[in-house]
């Protein structure tokens, strides 16, 4: 397009050449909302995904499923130092946490995130904690990366990575690949 307003300025065409560079800071404009869209829905699509965790906590499924994709190309590497692959295992592994909680809050904190077309990514810190099952409280504190596509308009978890964290895992259990 800017090829195209060059041509008509040269060419003699200023009105010409002056409709195409609107044009062309239309689309500019309309990307940059389209981008700015996206970071929203993404950012909303990690804090469902954070109050899915925190139900899972309590014995809850039904959230933290709606967030994640259950496509065969999804993985886990949790603060326990498992890594699990597709979505049976990862379910698996959620649930695991579930039953080994009694409580617990986790939350993102200072994320950054990046949208590129179907895909999202977003660093963060999680910090909160974890009640065992004798009601002793287990400090979270530790970096997180989660990874989202976009399914059928709604972006969902295809990845989560969180540092491993030997408290945690001596507190809850260890790995289970």
């Amino acid at each position: 397009m800017r090829e195209q307003a060059r041509r008509l300025l040269w060419g003699g065409s200023a009105l010409g050449a002056a409709a195409t560079l609107v044009a062309l800071q239309r689309a500019r404009v309309q990307e940059r909302t389209r981008r700015e869209a996206d970071l929203s829905d993404v950012l909303e699509a990690n804090e469902r995904y954070y109050s899915g965790l925190n139900l899972t906590f309590e014995g809850d499924m039904s959230l933290i499923e709606e967030a994640w994709s259950h496509a065969d190309d999804v993985t886990f590497l949790d603060v326990f130092g498992g890594r699990h692959e597709g979505w049976a295992a990862v379910q698996a592994e959620l649930v695991r946490i579930g039953r080994a909680t009694t409580g617990g809050e986790v939350h993102a904190e200072d994320v950054r995130a990046r949208t590129a077309g179907d895909f999202a990514y977003l660093v963060c810190r999680e910090h909160g904690f974890l009640l065992q099952p004798t009601g002793t409280r287990v400090e979270v504190d530790h970096r997180a990366t989660n990874v989202f596509r976009r399914e059928d308009g709604m972006w969902r978890m295809v990845h989560h990575h969180a540092d491993l964290v030997p408290r945690l895992q001596q507190a809850f259990g260890g790995a289970e690949e």
